[in-house]
């Protein structure tokens, strides 16, 4: 079963969803690194604390954007955030973390 590319969310609600990605990884990323045109790797700092609503915010964006998927990659002194779509729609990647 294909998922379409396609977000349930208004403009606004869609702005407000970016806005909150850009505050909770603006200080927390590292290293941005593209593995693959559907695949973004965001290195998280080795102190980072805020899993939790990293975690809420990513379970609510693939609530609206169920063509994401999201995975935490968790070694002793790192944490990487895995973001996927499919490679149709990895310009939406762009738009995520800083250093875009």
């Amino acid at each position: 079963m294909d998922i379409p590319i396609a977000c349930r969310l208004g403009p606004q609600e869609a702005r407000s969803q970016i806005t909150e990605w850009d505050g909770l990884l603006t200080d927390a990323v590292t290293r941005r690194r593209r593995v693959a045109p559907g695949r973004l790797d965001l290195h998280l700092r080795p102190d980072f604390d805020q899993v939790d609503a990293l975690v809420r915010l990513a379970r609510r964006e693939a609530t609206c954007c169920a063509f994401f998927t999201f995975s935490l990659s968790i070694e002793p002194e790192a944490l990487t955030l895995v973001i996927e779509v499919p490679d149709e729609a990895g310009s939406i990647l762009d738009e995520l973390g800083p250093g875009r």
